[in-house]
């Protein structure tokens, strides 16, 4: 109440209309409230102002960029990060009368976007023209949303004409497994390094688990990173703390795609050889060998076959890919500890267990321990499965096969999308350069300026 309106020069008793008066509450509102959604509402505010350009007696927008560029010089309250994406937003809402390139390049190497700002910078600068800033364009909006096949169409181009063969063949690929890849395209396709039968894997670090994590909600990202530190390790205190639990023999014979699989996989440095179990949950049992519950079936892919290892590996089948489980069995493991309980073979298996964990682990349990009661299991879960694909897809690059097997398999379209999204991304391509496996081969020049699409 004590706060002084922005506007302080708007007598707002001689406002033409309500609509008007609105208009300046919502404006007070942007400058004021560091908790509103910035882009949002500043977008909001811009378009009012252009439908009641005639009501404000004469005020620019130009007038209240700087006012508002002065008023984020003198504030104390509103946080750096804000104040820039402030500024940033100003700058491009002008972009009609400055075509700021330098501007736009900043905003487009932010960690997010908005929807509403790409769609500014989309209207006020002709694409036609600049076919890399139509590649960033498109690629920072498929990080939030997915791309139409119209959308691969005008990528594949534009890729082109920047000689990034390895995004260019990316694009194919995804085109291909959506079955709409132009048949004059293929054949090349074919013989590129996309569509090799043997693929060699990469040797990834958990560490380059933050590459997988665009789209992710913050708190199921944290979730996520602390799990997978600790996961491997989770059916062992859980075979302490379960009465009705057994250990799984391995198969000693398998199929060639399995040995491959398993081989890829004993390669990472993270991958040990753990032990599989079975559990009972009330009428359910579960086991390492178990499909989890957004798989149906199972593929005889090496990329396929690596998913589903990598997902029993970090153990998820152990709480029945249930959170309240996983409350459970973390209260149980305290409870164990405490120093007033009896203490018999589970107590001691318990301590042993929280005492092979290293300080990074010991952390990474207590953050899992914590969190998991707060989160949103189906949105969860959902993640979970498209952090895993994207992962398996860094150190086993098998792009079409990987896309292809989850067609097959008839998983939610969300997992296809999120992975997709991840092979297209700016942080992908980073990788594949610095472990200098970036697609070398040139589309060939009659192709480059055909239509992706049938």
């Amino acid at each position: 109440r004590h706060q002084k309106d922005f506007w302080l020069s708007v007598n707002k008793k001689a406002l033409k209309s309500s609509s008007a008066y609105s208009f300046y509450t919502k404006l007070n509102i942007l400058v004021h409230d560091s908790k509103q959604d910035l882009e949002g509402i500043f977008w909001d505010v811009f378009k009012d102002f252009g439908l009641l350009e005639q009501e404000l007696q004469n005020v620019r927008w130009q007038d209240i960029c700087e006012r508002v560029n002065a008023y984020l010089d003198a504030s104390n309250t509103l946080s750096d990060e804000r104040k820039t994406l402030f500024r940033m937003l100003l700058k491009l809402s002008d972009l009609h009368q400055t075509h700021d390139r330098l501007c736009i390049d900043e905003y487009l190497n932010f960690e997010e976007v908005h929807l509403d700002t790409i769609a500014q910078i989309k209207k006020y600068l002709n694409l036609d023209t600049d076919e890399g800033l139509l590649l960033k364009l498109k690629l920072k909006t498929y990080e939030i949303s997915c791309l139409v096949d119209r959308d691969l169409d005008q990528l594949w181009n534009a890729s082109n004409k920047e000689s990034k063969w390895d995004f260019s063949w990316r694009l194919a690929t995804i085109a291909h497994a959506r079955a709409v890849l132009n048949p004059t395209i293929q054949p090349s396709w074919s013989l590129s390094l996309e569509n090799t039968k043997s693929f060699s894997f990469i040797n990834m670090a958990l560490g380059d688990i933050d590459n997988c994590l665009e789209g992710i909600t913050e708190e199921n990202s944290s979730f996520i990173k602390s799990y997978l530190s600790i996961g491997a390790n989770i059916p062992d205190l859980m075979s302490f703390l379960h009465e009705n639990s057994r250990v799984l023999k391995s198969p000693k014979i398998l199929n060639e795609p399995q040995k491959l699989a398993r081989d890829i996989l004993k390669q990472q440095s993270w991958y040990g050889s753990p032990k599989k179990y079975e559990f009972s949950f009330g009428d359910e049992r579960c086991s390492y060998d178990d499909l989890p519950p957004f798989l149906k079936r199972i593929k005889d892919h090496t990329w396929y076959l690596i998913y589903l290892e990598t997902l029993s590996y970090f153990g998820f089948y152990s709480w029945n890919w249930d959170l309240e489980t996983l409350g459970k069995i973390s209260r149980l493991a305290q409870v164990n500890t405490c120093k007033n309980v009896r203490r018999d073979e589970h107590s001691y298996k318990v301590a042993r267990w929280l005492r092979s964990l290293n300080s990074a682990q010991l952390s990474a349990w207590r953050s899992v321990s914590k969190t998991a009661g707060s989160l949103d299991q189906a949105k969860l879960i959902e993640d979970i499965s498209i952090v895993i694909a994207r992962l398996c897809v860094m150190f086993y690059p098998n792009h079409f096969q990987a896309i292809k097997s989850l067609q097959e398999t008839q998983v939610d379209l969300n997992l296809i999308y999120g992975l997709e999204r991840f092979i297209l991304s700016s942080k992908y391509t980073e990788y594949r350069e610095q472990k200098k496996v970036l697609n070398e081969v040139k589309v060939d020049l009659p192709l480059r300026s055909l239509s992706l699409l049938k």
